[in-house]
């Protein structure tokens, strides 16, 4: 579960110790690069429709495979960073457990807003209270 403690915002689960906060940036870190990579796909898609030229075509192509393997190797990351962690796996899970709640937003809130956790663990933030 997420916990701040002294302003300080930390990933911890039942029985286990804080991860520490350079590991939390790094994690964002790369979800931020996952988010930049789908932009550029969308807009290099986006752009593949409207080229004319064959070899612009061609090198939109060979952009547009290659930021694909990227995003590949960036969710393989996270899945290893998720997987490392039970704490993490934990938290992953109670988020995903909320109706509308996938993968990438589970993710995108364990990283972007550590400071919904509460002292108690297990608890559900109260924000997520509102949510339909």
């Amino acid at each position: 579960m997420l916990h701040r403690k002294r302003g300080r915002a930390s990933f911890r689960g039942a029985g286990h110790k804080p991860l520490p906060d350079k590991e939390v940036r790094a994690f964002g870190e790369v979800l931020a690069s996952r988010r930049q990579i789908v932009g550029m796909l969308t807009a290099e898609r986006n752009l593949l429709g409207t080229a004319t030229s064959e070899s612009v075509k061609k090198r939109i192509e060979a952009h547009v495979r290659w930021l694909e393997r990227e995003l590949e190797r960036i969710e393989g990351d996270l899945d290893e960073a998720i997987k490392g962690s039970r704490a993490w796996r934990e938290s992953e899970a109670l988020l995903r457990s909320v109706p509308g709640v996938g993968l990438v937003l589970a993710r995108t809130l364990l990283a972007e807003l550590p400071s919904w956790a509460h002292s108690t663990e297990n608890a559900w933030p109260p924000w997520l209270a509102s949510l339909p």
